[in-house]
């Protein structure tokens, strides 16, 4: 009950098979999750640069919510004769929300 009015969940949420399984589950610090997104992450991309071709393309998608902006970079590449979207970024998650912010993100984006 604590956690569906502190964090302002849905009342339906208790009777989600997922939200009861992580209650079931032990607690964990943030420093060992962490890292094991990070290294989640990093076999992502491993797995990302496996299925894209040479041939690369990227997309933009931008949308505006109340007063946060949030700039989306998706890789499109074809894949088996497909074309496949993946997105590889969405702000402002750690680059804040301003134009320099946004051309940070894609930088760092691209260097990958």
């Amino acid at each position: 009950m604590e956690c569906v009015i502190a964090r302002n969940h849905a009342l339906y949420e208790v009777d989600d098979p997922l939200t009861r399984a992580l209650a079931a589950i032990k607690p964990v610090s943030s420093k060992p999750l962490v890292r094991y997104m990070r290294h989640v992450a990093v076999k992502v991309g491993e797995r990302i640069s496996q299925d894209m071709s040479d041939a690369l393309g990227f997309m933009f998608d931008g949308r505006t919510c109340g007063t946060h902006h949030f700039v989306a970079i998706f890789g499109v590449f074809a894949k088996e004769s497909k074309l496949q979207y993946i997105l590889l970024a969405v702000s402002p998650a750690e680059f804040g929300q301003t134009d320099d912010a946004h051309i940070v993100m894609i930088g760092t984006v691209l260097e990958l």
